[in-house]
């Protein structure tokens, strides 16, 4: 009786984990409107409720789009703390603060930077991350 709740246990615990996905998704935003903002932000949260706490989320941030994380912006920064604290990651493109004179210290806290983020787009998707764009 005990070798085959032993069984039993392995079976479910297999069947479990094949049946519980990971997903590893990539968000590119370069707009500088606050309605693409809203949308990506929206996506975000609805694919973290879909697809579960598991998915990692990963928003790469380049020309208008690194103004979102900027202090100064102020935009829906509670919002954004709390998928931080759920676990997405935000990176600002380096290439894009150096050209438009953004220092490091003037983003938001837990704010990541890649070195370039187109350059991390293709990284990323070439590691079999999903690539989703919003706005234009």
């Amino acid at each position: 009786m005990h070798k085959l709740m032993g069984v039993l246990i392995l079976l479910f615990t297999s069947f479990s984990s094949f049946s519980e996905s990971h997903f590893k998704v990539l968000f590119d935003l370069s707009s500088d409107s606050r309605e693409n903002w809203n949308t990506l932000l929206n996506n975000v949260e609805n694919v973290r409720a879909e697809l579960g706490p598991k998915t990692e989320l990963r928003v790469v941030l380049h020309g208008g789009g690194i103004h979102l994380v900027e202090k100064k912006t102020a935009f829906q920064v509670d919002r954004i703390n709390q998928l931080i604290s759920d676990g997405v990651q935000f990176v600002g493109c380096e290439n894009t603060m150096k050209r438009k004179k953004i220092q490091k210290s003037e983003l938001l806290p837990n704010i990541g930077t890649v070195p370039a983020g187109l350059a991390e787009l293709i990284r990323k998707q070439s590691q079999g991350w999903s690539y989703l764009k919003i706005g234009h």
